[in-house]
């Protein structure tokens, strides 16, 4: 109702004068209530002490307050409440383009999902359906002080779907993002693993860039010297890492990576000797490709490479004479990854 008032109220050019006065008085007689939703706070002390201040007029450090608590605020209530959401259209394909940038608060890898809009004949009714998901390069439209028609647009790199087409609609869904792998790692360091990305991006400023951990368990057989013999070992491994992204296709990535961590050898065999907690720093490097099978879901491939550093240490902190391979012969190597990956 209030929508239609102000479309009836609108003034143009060509309406005459009494035209005008009837369409001003309408505007001003709108009313509606205003319903408390919540509120943020944002901290802005960095700008207005230390070295900043020297290059920063005052009007600088007020221009960065509205823009710094708009930007907190919107990065708030704009998931989480659907009169906020941040919607536009695609302008323009290869590549990805449209026009809303700094003023709407967009931050590189934002995700956008794209819709299609159709009306059902039958029904009389508007259909959306999902054509898509896009995220936000580091390439975004400065229209923050743009105020005419001629607006920058920011480019996007699309992450699943179909063909995107210009007037598809955009609706942002935040700036999460991170996935969760489950899978099976082959070779002569392997076992069953799983591992979580988390997207920080914004950290780096380098797009779809993650920081991950990552847990590992496998159980061989060894025969081990110094009188040990045969034993049934079971190995703990848990790390972090590094990665980035790189979409091949809409629906394909690779995504190399680079971590460290430890791996821990268990057996009954080790108790009460120099080998019991026996564990031993690793380097890993490799990478993944992973096929969209649905928004959400998705399988991987990879090949991957464990070098252990340095001799073992025990659980008395005592480092060892002799290496991981040594004790546990062959055991590093190129391995290969497969599985399922959960998420965005």
């Amino acid at each position: 109702e209030i929508r239609k008032i102000v479309n009836d109220s609108w003034i143009y050019e060509d309406d005459s004068a009494e035209e005008r006065e009837r369409k001003r008085k309408l505007f001003d007689n709108i009313y509606f209530s205003l319903q408390y939703i919540t509120e943020y706070e944002t901290n802005i002390t960095e700008f207005m002490t230390g070295e900043l201040s020297r290059y920063y007029t005052e009007d600088d450090l007020l221009d960065k307050l509205v823009s710094t608590g708009f930007g907190t605020a919107l990065g708030g209530f704009g998931v989480t409440y659907e009169e906020f959401l941040v919607k536009a259209s695609i302008f323009r394909t290869n590549p990805i383009r449209s026009k809303i940038g700094r003023k709407e608060g967009v931050q590189l890898d934002d995700l956008y999902y794209v819709y299609e809009y159709l009306l059902d004949e039958k029904s009389g009714k508007i259909e959306k359906k999902l054509k898509g998901t896009i995220r936000a390069t580091n390439k975004i439209g400065r229209n923050d002080k743009i105020t005419d028609g001629n607006s920058p647009t920011t480019k996007f790199y699309q992450t699943y779907g179909r063909v995107l087409k210009p007037g598809y609609s955009l609706v942002y869904m935040g700036n999460f993002g991170g996935d969760f792998k489950l899978g099976y790692e082959s070779g002569n360091v392997g076992g069953l693993f799983l591992r979580m990305d988390a997207r920080i991006s914004e950290v780096f400023k380098i797009r779809s860039s993650f920081a991950f951990l990552d847990v590992a368990y496998d159980t061989r057989e060894y025969f081990i010297p110094w009188g040990f013999g045969e034993a049934d070992v079971s190995f703990l491994r848990y790390g972090f890492g590094l990665a980035k992204g790189i979409m091949l296709t809409r629906n394909i990535e690779l995504r190399p990576y680079a971590g460290c961590g430890y791996e821990k050898a268990l057996s009954t065999s080790f108790q009460s000797t120099e080998l019991e907690g026996v564990k031993n720093l690793y380097v890993k490097y490799g990478a993944n490709i992973s096929i969209n099978l649905s928004l959400k879901f998705k399988i991987f491939v990879g090949l991957g490479y464990y070098s252990f550093i340095g001799n073992p240490v025990n659980k008395n902190k005592q480092e060892l004479s002799y290496s991981w391979s040594e004790m546990f012969s062959g055991r590093e190597g190129q391995t290969i990854q497969f599985g399922l990956k959960f998420g965005m």
